[in-house]
């Protein structure tokens, strides 16, 4: 028996449905992720001001130091160099300034 033009057309209509619901299931996969990545942009972008807002309240000599070293990967040497401070006035810094940061960001205190 011959297949009527309307049975090939919905045939191809069924085969088409298994198609449609694994795209489904990856745009379900996708609208997911988009939501895994605005939560986690947001987490980080929370995370980064406060951290900036902490390191705002540092000395300038401080907030320099912190800057410079962990942020822009400068050595203590440079950084003593660029300010005119020993290496090691530069170094004592740096330490109270990160047990300052710790304090402001974690209440964590250390002597």
């Amino acid at each position: 028996m011959a297949k009527s033009e309307n049975y090939k057309i919905f045939e191809r209509k069924l085969k088409d449905v298994n198609y449609k619901k694994k795209r489904l299931s990856l745009l379900e996969q996708l609208d997911s992720l988009d939501e895994e990545i605005l939560t986690e942009r947001d987490r980080i972008s929370k995370e980064l001001s406060f951290f900036e807002r902490a390191l705002d309240s540092l000395e300038d000599m401080d907030k320099n130091i912190i800057e410079s070293n962990y942020l822009e990967k400068i050595s203590m040497v440079k950084i003593a160099e660029e300010t005119n401070y020993a290496t090691s006035v530069c170094s004592r810094k740096k330490v109270k300034a990160v047990k300052n940061l710790m304090y402001l960001m974690t209440g964590i205190k250390e002597d």
